[in-house]
């Protein structure tokens, strides 16, 4: 018999469909803060005439531009993961979110390769340290939903 890695049985005591919940409820808070951050950051660039000769917030116009709209997105199918946990819909939340990531990733790098250059250390470093974050914990609500959905089958 052999045991796969990404298989999680149940998370601290809670079982898989408490912890879909619980990984559902935590992407909905997530993705409402970054799209009212993104909401309010592409207002306050956008009144600045500059941020055409300016690099970092452009990439910052395009990066608030891009969570925006992929975070109404991600509450639309956390809603619907919410409503009902069918196995559909848990497999188009995990495919969804595993093309998000890889966007995300794209983006986050973008935004790090244009402050380096423009040589903001700390946005760096914050940007790294953000990226991380939003990776990690999205990662491991893919585990949470993937073993959900093996125990539908």
């Amino acid at each position: 018999m052999t045991t796969k890695c990404w298989k999680i049985d149940n998370l601290c005591g809670f079982t898989l469909s408490q912890s879909v919940s619980f990984a559902g409820i935590v992407t909905l808070v997530i993705s409402f803060v970054a799209m009212v951050c993104a909401f309010i950051t592409v207002k306050d660039i956008s009144l600045d005439n500059e941020y055409n000769n300016r690099p970092v917030h452009a990439i910052n116009m395009i990066f608030s531009l891009y969570c925006f709209s992929i975070s109404m997105y991600q509450i639309i199918i956390s809603v619907m993961l919410l409503s009902k946990r069918s196995p559909f819909l848990c497999s188009v939340w995990f495919v969804s979110h595993l093309s998000i990531l890889t966007l995300y990733c794209f983006m986050f790098t973008a935004k790090v390769i244009v402050s380096y250059h423009a040589k903001q250390y700390l946005i760096v470093t914050l940007t790294v340290l953000s990226a991380v974050i939003y990776e990690g914990v999205f990662i491991f609500f893919m585990f949470i939903v993937h073993s959900y959905v093996a125990t539908m089958q």
